[in-house]
């Protein structure tokens, strides 16, 4: 798939998102943390040729950062677990909660 069609696909995606409920929410979390776990195997492989294709030419830091391991995948699905508890917050939550100033800067408002 190109870029350009996974961009459609997001905008596309977006409108959904922004209209689901938490538990359509979670429900997403949780099939994208699975699908991660799934693919481990996979994933594994195409970072060993990421990390092959890298070698002498980034550091060894950046090296590190690049490497995946299942430990590491693993970190990432339980990370996005860890969102999916996060009840969904409405719009009117959101302006008058702890983020309203981000919200008003985004939107060239004052808080």
């Amino acid at each position: 798939m190109e870029t350009i069609d996974q961009i459609r696909l997001a905008k596309q995606a977006k409108k959904s998102i922004n209209t689901a409920t938490s538990d359509e929410k979670n429900k997403a979390l949780r099939a994208m943390a699975d699908a991660l776990v799934d693919a481990t195997a996979d994933i594994l492989a195409a970072n060993q040729l990421d990390m092959e294709a890298a070698q002498g030419r980034i550091s060894e830091v950046m090296l590190d950062r690049l490497l995946l391991t299942e430990e590491r995948i693993q970190a990432m699905a339980d990370g996005i677990l860890q969102v999916a508890a996060y009840p969904i917050q409405s719009e009117n939550s959101w302006r008058s909660g702890p983020w309203r100033t981000v919200w008003s800067f985004r939107r060239n408002e004052w808080p």
